[in-house]
């Protein structure tokens, strides 16, 4: 049986439906670390993340130029795109209030995300922050708050910035729906 300290673990979609065995060796290999409200934990466009991060509790902010792009609480990760891409953060993270995270070194953290729920977490947490900054984009060229389907052609945004993200990875990914392929 899974202990009331693991519950957070199975809000991770990655380790949902994992044996209790499994998740116990997942938090085995990990370190707890407490951050206090304000700590940078990842620095935008500074060293590239050489862990996973999983919230235990409390939460963090992703933060791009003073804007927040998104709060993760307890079972959401970050720090995964700069680790996988060794690139750096493309956030700041920072904690919102008193948190504690299981940190997941490199090799573990990449065998967690190799199979297909972590493959789904990472496309679907990547597609989400991407349209979220390009909200925030679009919004702060206006005056007036925008919701998700007031941005004209919001197809035609998200694959343009799907594409921008992509591209600055070096090409290694293609998408056969790109514009002018369809």
């Amino acid at each position: 049986m899974v202990s009331v300290s693991q519950e957070y673990l199975r809000r991770f979609p990655p380790l949902a439906n994992v044996s209790d065995d499994a998740l116990a060796e997942v938090e085995r290999a990990g370190e707890i670390r407490t951050y206090e409200p304000g700590t940078v934990i990842l620095q935008e466009d500074g060293t590239p993340a050489t862990h996973l991060s999983i919230v235990r509790t409390g939460s963090v902010e992703l933060v791009h130029d003073d804007d927040i792009i998104d709060v993760l609480e307890p079972g959401e990760a970050f720090g995964h795109p700069s680790l996988l891409t060794g690139l750096a953060p493309a956030f700041d993270v920072r904690a919102r209030e008193k948190t504690t995270c299981l940190v997941l070194p490199a090799d573990h953290a990449s065998e967690l995300l190799a199979g297909p729920a972590g493959v789904r977490f990472v496309a679907r947490s990547l597609r989400d922050r991407m349209v979220r900054t390009g909200t925030l984009i679009i919004e702060s060229a206006s005056q007036d708050p925008l919701e998700f389907n007031d941005i004209p052609q919001v197809e035609r945004v998200h694959s343009l910035l799907y594409h921008e993200v992509f591209d600055t990875l070096g090409g290694e990914e293609s998408d056969s729906r790109s514009p002018g392929r369809r």
